[in-house]
């Protein structure tokens, strides 16, 4: 078996919600997982890295709104979900971090 060392600073969450994003236009996309540094997205549209928008999504009854910028896109090879991508939060306020750590304790 191989031991496979985790690199992410932040622990992650998987998330199935209702996720509206734009990046830097409207782009649909499914939130697969969240932390308090950033998010993996699923599209059929794919963007550029460095590119710069607003994440909106409902967090178990909580709406949450935050300024994401594209770091990676990757095609993820899925019929539904043709790109993979990784967004950094930035901007966050205080209340925000303290809605993504409550969100992450559940």
């Amino acid at each position: 078996m191989i031991d496979v060392q985790e690199r992410r600073r932040f622990p992650r969450r998987a998330v199935t919600a209702d996720v509206a994003a734009t990046v830097p236009v409207g782009v649909r996309v499914r939130l697969l997982d969240i932390s308090v540094a950033g998010v993996l997205l699923a599209s059929s549209q794919s963007v550029r890295a460095g590119e710069r928008g607003r994440l909106s999504v409902n967090l178990e009854g909580t709406p949450l709104q935050v300024e994401l910028q594209v770091r990676r896109v990757t095609p993820a090879g899925a019929a539904a979900a043709d790109y993979s991508i990784g967004g950094a939060l930035v901007g966050m306020t205080d209340h925000v971090r303290r809605l993504i750590e409550r969100f992450m304790m559940h």
